[in-house]
């Protein structure tokens, strides 16, 4: 069986953890995946103010340059829970179908 190999260099994708060692260790198997773009978020707060901040760097108006969210799902003082809520219901949302890995 040959190696598949799979060009990432395109993703932009958004970790959200409270944890600096989880931040640091998830950022760095994504580096090694050579993902594209890495944006991280200290908590939920700050994962929806990066949401909000990539639709008005798009190049797409109106819609979010992020490709997936991966985000812990306890943590304070918004946690994973509130922001998939947040992307999926809320009005201000830019893609409530965006991929979430929680």
């Amino acid at each position: 069986m040959s190696g598949i190999n799979y060009d990432l260099s395109r993703l932009k994708i958004l970790v959200v953890d409270d944890c600096e060692f989880a931040r640091r260790t998830i950022g760095n198997v994504l580096r090694i995946m050579k993902v594209g773009k890495l944006i991280v978020a200290k908590d939920g707060n700050e994962a929806i103010e990066e949401i909000k901040r990539s639709v008005e760097t798009s190049a797409v108006h109106g819609q979010t340059s992020i490709d997936v969210v991966i985000t812990d799902w306890l943590m304070e003082p918004v946690g994973g829970s509130m922001v998939v809520r947040w992307i999926r219901r809320s009005p201000e949302s830019p893609d409530r179908y965006m991929p979430i890995i929680a």
